[in-house]
């Protein structure tokens, strides 16, 4: 640029003391999470709207998506989010950009990368529950599956929390 004259030589020069090497968002997945939801505590602060967490089944989007305009793209999504959100407790996967929703279906996979039974099943339903807006009833009924076996099959993958066992109150003397 500065050969072409579209950028000036004395400023390429002073910015260049240090140049850092930054590897895109993509390759560097364990910042996404952390990033999030200091985008989220901004965003919050900013629009003066409640405390804002992240679903499961956003969690999984954010982590499976690519980020191509990096942190400022990231950025950008949870700001939309916590704005369409409108105070609820919870960003949904609705409430994300429709690329960024959009990525469990295109994650690209290896060349010649044969995906199991299980890892198509799993990819399949989670593109069903988020057309469904989330809805796990609407997902079993589309899914031609039981709710219960949906449920399962959500825990499984780490999208819900496995329900816990009741305790016995008589027994633990409560």
């Amino acid at each position: 640029m500065v050969r072409e004259k579209t950028f000036r030589k004395d400023l390429y020069y002073r910015l260049r003391v240090v140049p850092l090497e930054v590897p895109p968002l993509r390759e560097r997945r364990e910042d996404i999470l952390p990033l999030a939801r200091h985008f989220i505590g901004g965003a919050c602060t900013e629009y003066s709207c409640g405390p804002c967490a992240l679903s499961p089944e956003v969690l999984d989007l954010l982590l499976d998506y690519d980020w191509p305009g990096n942190v400022r793209e990231l950025e950008n999504a949870i700001e939309r989010s916590v704005l369409l959100a409108e105070g609820k407790p919870r960003i949904e996967p609705g409430d994300l950009p429709p690329e960024v929703r959009g990525a469990v279906p295109t994650r690209p996979t290896e060349p010649g990368e044969v995906l199991s039974l299980a890892e198509a099943e799993r990819r399949h339903i989670l593109v069903v529950l988020d057309q469904m807006g989330g809805n796990r009833e609407k997902t079993a009924k589309a899914l031609e599956i039981g709710e219960s076996t949906l449920w399962r099959k959500l825990s499984a993958y780490g999208v819900v929390r496995p329900r816990r066992a009741k305790k016995n109150r008589k027994a633990s003397g409560g």
